[in-house]
């Protein structure tokens, strides 16, 4: 297979369709940098939520006070 592209991430949850389990054991064979399940579960409202939570990350840690590098994930007190 060649690609026109290189993405930056491939976000692969499909719903569990014939062929779903080996869409995403392809996906992850393929070495992309890839964000899949090993379940059934999928479809487009798992996809873009996990787009969110990894966006959320990413602007959260882009506005981190100098010399810190990571926030916690845990309510701190």
């Amino acid at each position: 297979m060649t690609r026109q592209v290189e993405p930056a991430l491939v976000i692969g949850v499909p719903v569990g369709f014939v062929g779903a389990a080996a869409a995403k054991d392809d996906l992850r064979a393929s070495g992309l940098p890839a964000l899949t399940n090993v379940s059934e579960k999928g479809g487009s409202a798992v996809a873009v939520a996990a787009f969110n939570a990894l966006l959320r990350i990413a602007t959260d840690e882009s506005e981190l006070p100098a010399g810190e590098t990571s926030r916690p994930t845990w309510p701190v007190q």
